[in-house]
């Protein structure tokens, strides 16, 4: 064979030998197209996790749209954000930082739940008419609900300032949007949080739960906004 049918070969033989590597997988040699797309399916499945269910998506970012409005409220208080309206009655800081450990306490809830999912009971109608009602009295302006006295404890007088809470929010929320992206299909429709006044929630009916919640106390930053502007006039 001489030198020209001889690199002919080679030129033949390297474009039938299609190889790819992808995060230390060792080359393979060329195969059907569909056979290719399908290997590169799984390559990413394996690097990126699948993205949450489309209805969990919604109402998270229903979450962060609504965990913004807060933070723009309590920062637009400048250095009266930490200022307490009257004695015994929180500031705009310490809301927020009551958001942060009662989030915090919700994701440690459903990781909790997650790890025995056989005990989990599927959800009735008794459990979607009490979240209903929980949408409906977190909506109602001016109505008031006692924090659990657990949470009360964990709010002191004196709290981080709004950019470190952000950031340790940012944090939690991080940490929320994984289980949402890992949250099992077959658990979608099982009560997986217990809130203390409506009882157990499926994981949608808490995303909303926990949307209402922030919605509720961002009227409260509100009130004690309007409150400080007319104590300085």
């Amino acid at each position: 064979m001489n030198s020209g049918e001889c690199n002919e070969k080679n030129v033949t033989e390297s474009r039938e030998d299609i190889a790819f590597e992808n995060q230390g997988y060792r080359s393979m040699q060329a195969r059907p197209v569909a056979g290719i797309l399908r290997t590169f399916s799984l390559k990413l499945r394996h690097f990126h996790p699948l993205p949450m269910n489309h209805r969990l998506h919604l109402r998270f970012e229903q979450l962060e749209h609504v965990t913004n409005q807060l933070f723009a409220a309590a920062e637009a208080l400048g250095d009266k954000a930490h200022q307490a309206p009257a004695p015994g009655k929180w500031s705009a800081a310490q809301v927020i930082y009551h958001l942060l450990i009662s989030e915090t306490g919700i994701n440690q809830y459903i990781e909790k739940k997650l790890r025995n999912s056989e005990e989990l009971q599927k959800a009735g109608l008794t459990h979607l008419f009490k979240s209903r009602l929980l949408r409906v009295l977190l909506r109602l302006p001016g109505l008031k609900f006692k924090s659990p006295p657990r949470l009360k404890e964990l709010t002191p007088d004196q709290v981080p300032p709004l950019a470190q809470m952000r950031e340790q929010w940012n944090g939690v929320r991080r940490h929320l949007e994984q289980i949402l992206n890992e949250y099992p299909d077959k658990l979608l429709s099982h009560a997986i949080f217990k809130h203390p006044r409506s009882g157990m929630l499926t994981i949608y009916q808490t995303l909303d739960f926990m949307v209402d919640h922030i919605l509720h106390h961002q009227r409260q930053i509100e009130r004690v906004s309007s409150f400080l502007q007319k104590a300085t006039k």
